[in-house]
Protein backbone atom coordinates (compact mmCIF):
# COMPACT_ATOMS: atom_id res chain seq x y z
CA UNK A 1 0.00 0.00 0.00
CA UNK A 2 1.31 3.21 -0.87
CA UNK A 3 0.81 5.05 2.58
CA UNK A 4 3.20 2.24 4.03
CA UNK A 5 5.93 2.64 1.69
CA UNK A 6 5.53 6.47 2.23
CA UNK A 7 6.02 6.07 5.85
CA UNK A 8 8.51 3.94 5.96
CA UNK A 9 10.65 6.34 3.95
CA UNK A 10 9.45 9.36 6.25
CA UNK A 11 7.43 10.72 3.13
CA UNK A 12 3.83 10.71 4.14
CA UNK A 13 2.74 14.37 2.74
CA UNK A 14 0.46 15.86 0.26
CA UNK A 15 1.58 14.87 -3.32
CA UNK A 16 2.35 18.61 -3.98
CA UNK A 17 4.90 18.55 -0.70
CA UNK A 18 6.12 15.15 -1.71
CA UNK A 19 6.69 16.27 -5.41
CA UNK A 20 8.78 19.88 -3.72
CA UNK A 21 10.90 17.30 -1.78
CA UNK A 22 11.69 15.63 -4.63
CA UNK A 23 12.04 18.18 -6.46
CA UNK A 24 14.21 20.17 -3.98
CA UNK A 25 16.71 16.92 -3.40
CA UNK A 26 17.45 16.82 -7.21
CA UNK A 27 18.09 20.44 -7.70
CA UNK A 28 20.59 20.40 -4.68
CA UNK A 29 22.66 17.42 -6.74
CA UNK A 30 22.51 19.06 -10.03
CA UNK A 31 23.63 22.50 -8.24
CA UNK A 32 26.56 19.73 -6.26
CA UNK A 33 27.17 18.55 -9.26
CA UNK A 34 27.54 21.50 -11.65
CA UNK A 35 29.61 23.17 -9.15
CA UNK A 36 32.19 19.68 -9.06
CA UNK A 37 32.46 19.85 -13.09
CA UNK A 38 32.86 23.61 -12.70
CA UNK A 39 36.01 22.63 -10.65
CA UNK A 40 37.58 19.80 -12.67
CA UNK A 41 36.81 21.79 -15.74
CA UNK A 42 39.20 24.77 -14.30
CA UNK A 43 41.65 22.33 -13.23
CA UNK A 44 41.98 20.97 -16.97
CA UNK A 45 42.11 24.15 -18.08
CA UNK A 46 44.67 25.79 -15.85
CA UNK A 47 46.14 23.22 -13.63
CA UNK A 48 46.72 19.70 -15.58
CA UNK A 49 49.39 19.80 -18.26
CA UNK A 50 50.34 16.91 -20.98
CA UNK A 51 52.64 15.00 -18.36
CA UNK A 52 49.23 14.54 -16.50
CA UNK A 53 46.97 12.78 -19.22
CA UNK A 54 48.03 9.42 -18.98
CA UNK A 55 47.10 9.55 -15.07
CA UNK A 56 44.08 11.51 -15.89
CA UNK A 57 42.95 9.18 -18.27
CA UNK A 58 43.38 5.81 -15.69
CA UNK A 59 41.59 7.42 -13.34
CA UNK A 60 38.48 8.10 -15.23
CA UNK A 61 38.45 4.69 -16.34
CA UNK A 62 39.02 3.37 -13.07
CA UNK A 63 35.64 5.49 -12.08
CA UNK A 64 33.75 4.73 -14.89
CA UNK A 65 33.80 1.05 -14.19
CA UNK A 66 32.92 1.72 -10.23
CA UNK A 67 30.11 3.89 -11.59
CA UNK A 68 27.39 1.34 -11.26
CA UNK A 69 27.96 0.57 -7.52
CA UNK A 70 27.39 4.22 -6.77
CA UNK A 71 24.23 4.41 -5.33
CA UNK A 72 22.54 8.26 -4.47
Amino acid sequence: EPKTVCAGLGLCRGPDELKQKVLRKVLNHAHHTAKMAHKYSYLARHVIDQDWMPVLSSAIKVISKQEHKVVM
